[in-house]
């Protein structure tokens, strides 16, 4: 028992600044996405201009030779936004305005974005995020063990006349046990988001599957492309119970051009149905949608809506709640170290 409160102690000491870090930033983009004012919105008088026209408006400013993605407005007063690794053009489809030209890391969003998925330092930082993350799942399972009273009803006690100590302790005991259930929840489906490849390999090796590869583009040898309104239209005609999320298009006219569906029953926010288009002709190659797609696939169109509230209503507030205990576990917990270390 010794020994479990040692660890307990000295991992929530060691890494409670990043744990604090992460769930802050988490309840912070929660808010962002639900409850802020969104970044813009458009008047809707006139008819959206052709995507291929705001595609090559948005080409001409990002860099060349890398994959574009668009992101489609989910409603007709936000704009599109065009995106490659290194910049973001955010365009009025209305007029052919261009609102914004901005890095990944803009600020506020895409900065706490980074900084909550791979603390602003890249795919290291990913790793690191998720490694820290297994370590808050220790914290908590051991938190649990030691919460365990002989008595279930002692379990729940505050003593609020009791000295300031013996006040923190009950305190940071009740808030850690009554967390604990959706903060191991937001923390398991969070590391898997975070170790994404090493869970599609585990997921789709307990299943005894592959990933899923796309189909192969048979190229004429010639630069034509297809017009990016012609492979939107093929792509929902293909899908005709699905909605636009986004679409990838190709550097080179040598891989295919990628819609991305979502459908009413899909907990994936985003949805995770996918559209294979030929990029010179527009024709479909291929139609996988999320029920025939690899068992790991399957997972995260669950472990992401549930790792962000957007599976229940209730989930989102309780959620958004629960990234902000971490920071006040840490800091009752320092609270309680320090008054036994200098007591």
């Amino acid at each position: 028992m010794g020994t479990l409160r040692w660890l307990h102690r000295w991992l929530g000491l060691i890494l409670g600044v990043f744990i604090s870090i992460i769930g802050l930033t988490g309840s912070w983009l929660i808010y962002d996405r639900e409850i802020a004012t969104p970044e813009y919105v458009l008047k809707t008088n006139k008819v959206a201009l052709p995507l291929q026209s705001l595609f090559l408006k948005a080409s001409s400013r990002l860099p060349v030779h890398q994959d574009v993605q668009i992101l489609f407005p989910k409603s007709p007063t936000f704009p599109y936004e065009f995106k490659t690794k290194e910049k973001q053009i955010v365009i009025n489809p209305y007029t052919g305005e261009v609102l914004d030209i901005r890095s990944p890391n803009y600020w506020p969003f895409g900065w706490l974005l980074h900084l909550h998925s791979e603390l602003l330092l890249g795919k290291d930082g990913k790793q690191i995020s998720g490694w820290i993350g297994i370590g808050l799942i220790l914290i908590t399972i051991i938190g649990i063990y030691l919460w365990q009273p002989k008595k279930w009803k002692s379990g729940f006690k505050f003593r609020a006349k009791k000295s300031q100590l013996v006040w923190h302790y009950d305190l940071h005991r009740l808030v850690g046990i009554l967390s604990a259930p959706l903060l191991m929840v937001a923390l398991v489906t969070g590391v898997s988001l975070s170790f994404s490849q090493a869970t599609s390999v585990l997921v789709n090796g307990l299943f005894n599957r592959i990933a899923d590869k796309p189909p192969i583009v048979i190229n004429d040898g010639k630069n034509q492309r297809a017009s990016l309104d012609t492979v939107l239209l093929h792509a929902k005609l293909a899908m005709k119970d699905g909605h636009a999320h986004s679409m990838l298009v190709p550097s080179l006219p040598i891989k295919p051009i990628v819609v991305r569906m979502k459908t009413m029953n899909d907990p994936h926010p985003n949805g995770l149905n996918l559209v294979y288009l030929h990029p010179q002709d527009g024709e479909v190659l291929e139609v996988k949608k999320i029920d025939q797609s690899e068992p790991a696939k399957r997972w995260f169109n669950w472990a992401f809506p549930i790792h962000t509230g957007q599976v229940l209503p209730g989930h989102l507030w309780l959620l958004l709640t629960v990234g902000l205990m971490p920071t006040f576990l840490m800091l009752t917990g320092v609270y309680l170290y320090l008054v036994r270390r200098f007591k």
